[in-house]
This record gives C-alpha cells, structure tokens and sequence, in this order.
C-alpha cells in the first residue's frame, strides 16, 4: 500500500534530498499541484490553500464533459483577444467617473450556452467563490510535465495536455473576446478598454446601454453595472497602467502595448 503525504511547502527541498540520496523517483508539476513519486512513497504538494473546494467545482465540469465528444477543434490563441484598448488612453489620461460592465459568470455561461454542462452544474457553481469558479474552468485545460530522475540523476521529461480540453477553453475566450470586441465597435467614442469578460466606457451612453444590455448581456448572461471613480492612465513603451477606485479601493490593470508583436496604441 502507498503512503501519501499532503504538504504546502516547496517540493524542491524533497527533491534535492531524493537526488542527494541518489534516489529513483519522477515529479509531475501540473497547474495546482506537484506530485513526487519514490517507490510506494507519494508525496503531494498544492499550489492553493482551497485545493479540495477547486477539485470540488472542477469535477462538476468534468463530470458533464465527459457526457459529450464534442470538441471545436483546434483555435489559434492569435485568434483569441483577451483585451483591447482606446487610443485616446495615452499618458495623463483622467476621468472623474467611468461605468463598467462585468459578465457574471462568463466561462461557466458559455459552457452552458454550448451545452457542455448541464444547468444544474452551472447553478452549483455560481455558489462557489469567484476565484474557484475561474480556476475550475480553466483546470479544463490542464497540462502536466513529468520530469525522471534515475539514480538521483536527471534523465528526461514529458509533458501533456488535455487537448480536447484545451479547444473547449480556447473556444470559451474566443467567444467572450468576440462580444468584447463588438460591443467596442459599437461604443465609438464613449468605450475605454476592455478586460476578458468586463468593458469600460465613459458615462453618457443611454442609447448604448440599451443596446448593450437588449443584445449582448439579457438572458443567457447576467450582468452587473459598477461606477468606478478617479480613472487614471500612466503609459510607458511597454504597458499601460490602468488605475482607479472601485468602492474606494484602489484598482490597477497592466495591459501591454505591443500584440502579437504589432503595436496597439
């Protein structure tokens, strides 16, 4: 029988000591954890403190996805836009007030939307924390690299990946990124930026609301409207800082200028 040990602290001090000991053994590094296998010896090393909650919503997801072969396909990530940004954002730039617009619960809505999970699932999910629910759909596209080590000595690795699992996660960014993208068409003058699943605007956009909420954030998406203060810019050649308040906590953002080696600003 194996024994299994659980840490949170850092497998390279094990692993040193198994190679000092010139010991057989191979360690597998996967998004949310480290497993090092020696023998009938297994030792586990997480990366979160909410391991078992993360596993917990993840195997929702999985459970459902296993029910169906679908799979898109392969998506270039060139084709995937996770952001973009107004030229008028150059350095300096103030605004007292700006209005942004968030999806709840994007990834999981678009899991849903293409019927990979059920809307049991979905609803079981919405009760986990954010950070859980992100995390769990993203662990759809899980990798693992296995590193081997004979003798104490290094003597290869592999690395794997959930392809399937990957198109599906690709095909989730690619559609959020897609709204984003034409709704900033849509707003002209009045749009920031735009953030994976959330859009900002500068505030006198009634006819724009209307449109934004009767086409792209009504049933299947639930949505919230939040009013951030103090919105300020600083820009250097590399990045954009986006800063703001949110409920009088400071928020920042780091986009980078350049994408897909093309400047954007």
């Amino acid at each position: 029988m194996k024994s299994i040990q659980v840490y949170r602290g850092n497998p390279n001090d094990l692993v040193s000591f198994l190679k000092q000991k010139k010991k057989t053994f191979r360690v597998v590094s996967s998004n949310y954890s480290v497993r090092i296998y020696e023998g009938e010896k297994k030792y586990i090393y997480t990366k979160d403190k909410n391991k078992n909650l993360l596993f917990s919503a993840y195997n929702l997801i999985k459970k459902d996805l296993a029910q169906t072969d679908y799979d898109p396909g392969e998506i270039a990530k060139s084709n995937i836009k996770y952001y973009g940004i107004s030229e008028k954002l150059k350095n300096g730039f103030y605004a007292p007030e700006v209005t942004n617009f968030d999806i709840k619960q994007a990834y999981a809505t678009e899991l849903k939307n293409l019927g990979l999970i059920s809307a049991d699932t979905f609803n079981k999910l919405a009760k986990y924390p954010k950070d859980i629910r992100l995390k769990s759909v993203g662990m759809i596209a899980r990798k693992k690299t296995t590193y081997f080590f004979k003798d104490g000595e290094f003597t290869g690795q592999k690395f794997e990946q959930d392809q399937r699992g990957k198109n599906i996660f690709n095909l989730l960014c690619l559609n959020i990124g897609r709204k984003m993208d034409e709704i900033q068409a849509y707003l002209g003058d009045n749009f920031l930026f735009f953030w994976v699943d959330g859009i900002y605007l500068l505030p006198g956009y009634n006819e724009q609301k209307n449109w934004i909420i009767e086409r792209h954030f009504t049933l299947p998406y639930v949505w919230k409207k939040e009013t951030l203060k103090n919105f300020t810019i600083e820009r250097d050649e590399r990045a954009v800082k986006i800063q703001f308040l949110k409920e009088d906590n400071p928020r920042y953002f780091y986009l980078p200028i350049f994408e897909n080696h093309k400047m954007i600003l």
